[in-house]
């Protein structure tokens, strides 16, 4: 399933993006000349079929419980596929995944970008992404079982069930386009930032557990960022509709601006390292993120990524919505992740954003930010 977001403007990383651990292993593309037409300055929403193929099999290994989640979908998933849990694909998953834990989760979701169903119901190998070989091996690949992948898909009739949810996926995907303003975040980053991309292309699944990660690919002069994410869920009704959008583009935006925070990062690392030499003094990570920012890198960009919403809900919001999003944000930061000292890190950016000069970007506050950081204890 598809949604695509046509173009209304035309606009003029170095890491990674595998935004909590980096992870080398990015599918290559081949970006033809009419597939650029097709997409250039384009953002596209999706529920694949392979996507979701991948994410239930990831599921039934156990992964982050997700489904012990109440949504009626979750719940049909379970229902429908929990007899097929041990599944040789299935059990194949579990043993790769208990070695290298979120990279083969990672690796799964990737790799699912290069199938495709044919028109004789067949898989079959993507035009447009391939993955590195043999790296790729190293990982879990939709593709390195194929016998069992097509039998996990005969034997619990997966793509009957996939048609009967179409509803479900459309619905998804709409709710996304309306509260996911994605056109109006990357025309932001691009005026903060001196990044740019072509095209953005972005996959949603509600048993992705809430491990969101980005990346991007450039081939033939066509720059392509692809982001991993889960649906928003339901706001308590007491919520207004601008703090509503505020939530859903958070999930969003975070993972955006990687594309964008990253590479300033990188010409600034020696600055920050010897300014936040103990990041353990700034990284108080929970038990769902330990592992995954334990550099003063990783560390800093989360803090810059998460700020740097708080500076795109100030430009985008009325003040009291923003207050509202960015208290929200300052809380979840600090006692759902455990960036324990974000709150004052996101005022001084804040309000040193407030106080540019007025061809000042974001990128060209990092001076700042750094000389900021060499003062704290």
């Amino acid at each position: 399933m598809k949604h695509t977001l046509t173009a209304f403007f035309v606009l003029s990383f170095g890491a990674f993006l595998f935004t909590s651990c980096g992870n080398p292993i990015a599918p290559k593309a081949r970006f033809s000349t009419a597939y650029q037409t097709e997409n250039r300055q384009k953002v596209t929403l999706e529920m694949p079929e392979t996507y979701e193929l991948s994410c239930i099999i990831m599921a039934l290994t156990g992964y982050r419980n997700v489904l012990e989640g109440k949504d009626p979908y979750i719940q049909d998933v379970k229902k429908h596929f929990s007899p097929y849990k041990d599944h040789p694909m299935v059990r194949h998953a579990a043993k790769k995944f208990r070695k290298l834990g979120l990279f083969h989760h990672t690796q799964l979701r990737k790799s699912a970008l290069t199938l495709e169903f044919n028109d004789n119901n067949r898989l079959v190998k993507s035009k447009v992404y391939s993955l590195k070989r043999p790296l790729s091996m190293i990982l879990l690949d939709l593709q390195d079982r194929p016998a069992l992948l097509r039998d996990f898909i005969e034997k619990t009739n997966y793509r009957a069930f996939y048609a009967q949810h179409k509803s479900y996926y459309q619905d998804q995907l709409a709710k996304a386009g309306n509260y996911m303003p994605v056109r109006k975040m990357w025309q932001w980053a691009e005026s903060q930032f001196p990044s740019r991309y072509d095209n953005y292309k972005i996959y949603i699944s509600p048993l992705d557990g809430g491990h969101h990660f980005t990346f991007h690919l450039n081939e033939n002069g066509f720059r392509q960022t692809l982001m991993f994410i889960s649906p928003a869920g339901e706001f308590p009704g007491n919520r207004s509709e601008v703090e509503k959008e505020g939530a859903w583009s958070r999930i969003v935006f975070t993972e955006i601006d990687h594309n964008y925070v990253n590479p300033v990062t990188d010409t600034y690392i020696k600055e920050i390292e010897a300014v936040m030499p103990d990041w353990k003094k700034w990284n108080k990570t929970k038990e769902g993120n330990k592992g995954y920012y334990e550099s003063t890198y990783l560390t800093f960009n989360e803090y810059m990524t998460w700020a740097a919403f708080t500076l795109y809900a100030y430009d985008s919001y009325p003040a009291a919505d923003f207050e509202k999003i960015n208290q929200r944000v300052e809380e979840f930061m600090i006692n759902g992740r455990g960036f324990h000292r974000f709150k004052e890190f996101n005022r001084f950016l804040l309000e040193t954003y407030k106080k540019r000069a007025a061809n000042q970007t974001v990128a060209d506050l990092y001076p700042a930010v750094i000389a900021w950081l060499k003062e704290q204890p």
